[in-house]
């Protein structure tokens, strides 16, 4: 038996320009910064402070919080950065967004009789 499978569109993308700029919405690279610069001061303070609360010496505490401030840190600040901008986006979009007409407020009831 063989299948043989027909693929139809519905609806066709526009080309695209490979001269025209690509634009993305705006305030990006200013919450990635600010993400950035959160995850690396928060966690600095937090494993320097936990290892200083452990006993370590204060050139340990803050070697380690250095090195995790930026492998971890930075990716992570970063990612939280992106995730709330694009929240915020999605919020001013939905916000933005006509609502829709409203549903009837009387509803049929299948169990109730008809009077």
């Amino acid at each position: 038996m063989v299948f043989t499978r027909t693929m139809t569109a519905s609806s066709t993308t526009p080309p695209v320009d490979p001269d025209s700029p690509w634009l993305e919405a705006p305030g990006i690279g200013k919450a990635l910064a600010r993400g950035v610069a959160v995850g690396i001061v928060i966690s600095f303070l937090g494993v320097g402070a936990v290892l200083l609360a452990a006993g370590q010496s204060i050139g340990a505490a803050l070697a380690m919080g250095a090195f995790v401030a930026i492998w971890g840190g930075l990716g992570f600040g970063g990612m939280v950065g992106g995730v709330v901008w694009a929240n915020r986006l999605e919020q001013q979009a939905a916000h933005d967004r006509p609502l829709a007409p409203a549903a009837p407020t009387e509803a049929a009831d299948p169990l109730r009789p008809a009077p």
